[in-house]
């Protein structure tokens, strides 16, 4: 005689099936928003570094943004229909891609095309990529004269951070892509640029007169209504000590 009758059987191994499904979902989640991160922050990559105009960079983005999410949801309904053993696992895929992608949607920044920068606005970012090494003035006597819109568009200077174009003291920069460069003397370079809500950022850097490498950085938000160039931006108007966060 048998301990186990046949009905008992047969609820103990849709039991066991059913945990397995939860796993193969889970697993299937994990593997598939894992990639979809992946993937997009490659994609944002490629589009930092080869698009040929840093104002289309944002559009490049966006396209590519949707590719690895497509692929990995695609990869999903693939591997329903090929097996019914995974279908649990393909459920479980899609639903990492979604949360994936919500994540990213409330980190901002992937949609446009711009990486997150949490606390500061992007204009922030844009001039913090731009400031010059103070360590390059101790071989150069004009010091920060030598950092002029010219030489930073020749060496690509804040490229690793962000595509950027710098334009002379007197050229209003009208977003974040574009930054207004015033190497005023030895001791002194200021730049400014406009966020994407309109508010124009400045910064100002000033060297030491005995130590170069050494000095201090001060920030200001410039009126809204007035030309955003780096002309603008004096020891006057810069007195924050920070740089300007989100409000």
């Amino acid at each position: 005689m048998s301990g186990q009758s046949p009905n008992n059987s047969r609820r103990i191994s849709a039991g066991a099936h059913t945990s397995l499904d939860i796993g193969r979902f889970i697993l299937g989640g994990f593997l598939a928003g894992s990639a979809t991160l992946v993937l997009t922050h490659v994609a944002f990559l490629f589009s930092k570094r080869f698009t040929p105009d840093p104002g289309t960079e944002g559009v490049w983005s966006s396209v590519l943004w949707v590719l690895p999410s497509a692929g990995v949801a695609v990869g999903a309904i693939f591997l329903k229909h090929r097996t019914t053993r995974l279908e649990w696992g393909s459920y479980g895929m899609i639903m990492g891609v979604v949360v994936a992608n919500l994540w990213l949607v409330l980190m901002g920044g992937f949609l446009v095309g711009r990486p997150a920068f949490p606390g500061r606005p992007e204009a922030v970012q844009s001039l913090l990529a731009a400031i010059p090494d103070a360590a390059l003035l101790m071989a150069e006597p004009s010091g920060y004269k030598q950092f002029s819109a010219d030489n930073l568009n020749a060496s690509k200077h804040g490229w690793q951070t962000q595509r950027i174009a710098y334009v002379g003291p007197e050229v209003e920069a009208p977003d974040v892509y574009v930054v207004s460069v015033n190497a005023i003397d030895a001791l002194h370079w200021a730049a400014t640029t406009r966020s994407d809500e309109g508010r124009c950022y400045g910064v100002l850097v000033v060297g030491d007169a005995n130590n170069p490498r050494y000095g201090f950085t001060k920030w200001a938000i410039l009126p809204v209504d007035s030309p955003c160039n780096a002309a603008r931006v004096s020891e006057a108007n810069a007195t924050l000590r920070s740089p300007p966060m989100v409000k």
